[in-house]
């Protein structure tokens, strides 16, 4: 029977919540604690009778009810600190209070908070071991049943639910190194989910079994908890959930001791890569990973900072010299002004030292394959070490990644498309994926597809005009395309003067005028940061392929590897026949 949470309806039957439209779907267990919540009006629910109740047989720590009613508040836009409907009493329990206000934003709820001392000194005393133990338990407790070929093991990005934006590092580390920990399982395919689960997440398309690792770091009285759960998605049935006690500082061992006990009772053996024999170093390089993907210069310099700390404390520590090596390949503009020496040369020292340290280093595999398409644009020899790399570990998405982009860079575009989509099957919801999924396929002529990648991207707010542009030109709509070369300019700092009248001219059937436009404020903007190669994309839009022919050989008998590998690559470019550099 459905009944009222203020101004949502629940749903037990279909586990839904409902409110104007919008529809949130919860696991069983969390709807059976709201139901139990609703029965008593506004008088308080123990976590002792919540447990017997909801859980029943089930023995479980009360920091279990904590994460049910954690992902309750997320689920009803509440507040741990101003509740609307989901009130915590200290050392009592919970009670519903309903107003009808408007829910504000999520919060994570703070797991323990009616937890007695001696509870928490047991629950300090062997931090997080147990719950990767309990959570193996679980795993083998599963395994007695029938278990398919492979099993889908989906790691969903860890939430910071702090409200302390200083915690996203914490959080997608803590992400990272579960994976990373996890990459060995032999009998699983992990992939990463980077946003919580939607309401559609049990019908994404897996093909077969899986697990959901979901993970949310909230406040605690010490430092923060991490509060994970194991669900199966198909029936949205919660396995397995726990909270540990995490430090900012210290978190590799709690997580290394522990994903290795989850192994053995998997009856599998971890890499050796959880020796954990560099803590001090792996601490630093997974907040230097965490900068460097931002994908801001300023950021990225921080990282470097990071690194070459990580590397004067630790320097027989394979991975930060493999990703300061992987930085200088694909950034060497960026980071040479601060370099005694070029980045690019830079690049093979560290590359050398990561060798030295760990002759089986995958991500020195990936750095060198950067140098060598980058930095000296063997493409040939970057796809053979990218092939090396992902037939030793498939389940790699960066790998596969990269091996789309040296592929495309190579010509091969059906063998790059086969990458992409192995990437996107490992990592789904990627932003800088989708990014790199559009230029695929926008250069394999899939312009559909690339359409599709470069919405998706545009939803995670990345800058995608001049994809759009180029795509919507190949497709033969000019007036989206214009419309795109509008917002890039504006982006850019060369806005039109009058932009309706380049829409105008497009209207008219004259779009090789209104690119004109686009150009000519382009042409006449105090200091433009246009890339030369979109100055001739557009001298070939407005029908001038004399000017945009000279502009691309000035530019690629320059030491420009990017324009020399991609500018005969793209469609734009056809009517040129510009041959690609020797291979």
């Amino acid at each position: 029977m459905k009944f009222r949470i203020g101004d949502w309806t629940a749903d037990p039957s279909a586990n839904q919540l409902m409110r104007n439209g919008d529809v949130r779907r919860v696991e069983a267990r969390a709807m059976d604690v709201l139901a139990l919540l609703h029965s008593r009006g506004s008088d308080v629910v123990s976590k002792e009778e919540l447990i017997e109740t909801v859980w029943q047989r089930d023995a479980i720590s009360d920091q279990s009810v904590a994460v049910v009613i954690s992902s309750l508040r997320r689920a009803l836009g509440d507040s741990v600190r101003k509740p609307r409907y989901i009130e915590t009493i200290p050392k009592r329990g919970y009670r519903l209070i309903c107003n009808h206000a408007e829910p504000g934003g999520s919060q994570g709820a703070a797991p323990g908070s009616g937890t007695s001392a001696p509870g928490r000194r047991i629950l300090f005393a062997i931090i997080g071991l147990v719950i990767f133990i309990a959570l193996a338990m679980g795993f083998v407790m599963a395994r007695k049943q029938a278990v398919p070929e492979t099993m889908r093991f989906i790691v969903v990005d860890t939430v910071n639910a702090t409200t302390d934006q200083d915690h996203d590092a914490l959080a997608s580390a803590l992400a990272a190194v579960t994976l990373d920990l996890l990459s060995s399982l032999k009998n699983y395919q992990i992939i990463r989910w980077r946003a919580v689960p939607p309401v559609e997440f049990a019908e994404y398309p897996f093909g077969g079994a899986a697990w959901v690792l979901t993970s949310t770091l909230v406040a605690s009285e010490r430092d923060q908890q991490l509060a994970i759960q194991l669900t199966n998605p198909k029936t949205n049935e919660m396995v397995w959930s726990a909270t540990a006690q995490v430090s900012s500082r210290y978190f590799l061992e709690v997580q290394r001791k522990a994903i290795d006990q989850l192994y053995v009772e998997l009856g599998e053996t971890m890499s050796d890569a959880g020796t954990g024999a560099h803590t001090q170093g792996e601490q630093m390089y997974w907040r230097a990973r965490h900068l460097w993907g931002l994908g801001v210069a300023d950021t990225a310099l921080q990282a470097q900072s990071i690194l070459l700390q990580a590397i004067k404390a630790d320097p027989d520590y394979a991975r930060p010299h493999a990703l300061l090596a992987d930085m200088y390949a694909h950034n060497p503009a960026l980071f040479s002004p601060n370099l005694n020496i070029p980045a690019l040369a830079q690049t093979k020292i560290h590359l050398a030292r990561a060798r030295q340290s760990d002759p089986e280093n995958v991500e020195a595999d990936i750095a060198e394959a950067h140098l060598a398409l980058y930095g000296e644009g063997d493409v040939r020899r970057a796809a053979g070490l990218l092939n090396s790399v992902v037939e030793k570990t498939p389940g790699n998405a960066q790998a596969w990644l990269s091996y789309a982009t040296v592929l495309g860079a190579n010509g091969t575009h059906d063998e790059a498309v086969t990458a992409i989509l192995n990437a996107e099957k490992l990592d789904p919801l990627s932003s800088s994926l989708s990014w790199d999924k559009a230029w695929v396929m926008y250069l394999a002529r899939r312009y559909d597809d690339a359409l599709e990648a470069a919405r998706t991207a545009e939803g995670f707010g990345l800058p995608v005009e001049l994809y759009l542009a180029l795509i919507f030109t190949a497709k033969g709509d000019h007036a989206a395309a214009i419309d795109a070369w509008i917002r890039r300019s504006e982006r850019m700092n060369y806005p039109l003067s009058a932009p309706e009248n380049a829409r105008a001219l497009v209207r008219a059937g004259q779009h090789m005028q209104a690119y004109g436009r686009v150009l000519a404020a382009l042409q006449s903007a105090e200091g433009q940061r246009e890339n030369p190669v979109l100055m001739a994309v557009l001298l070939m839009l407005s029908d001038d392929h004399e000017q945009a022919k000279k502009l691309l050989g000035s530019t690629m008998s320059t030491d420009n590897q990017w324009a020399s590998l991609w500018v005969p690559q793209m469609p734009v470019f056809d009517p040129l026949n510009l041959a690609l550099p020797d291979q």
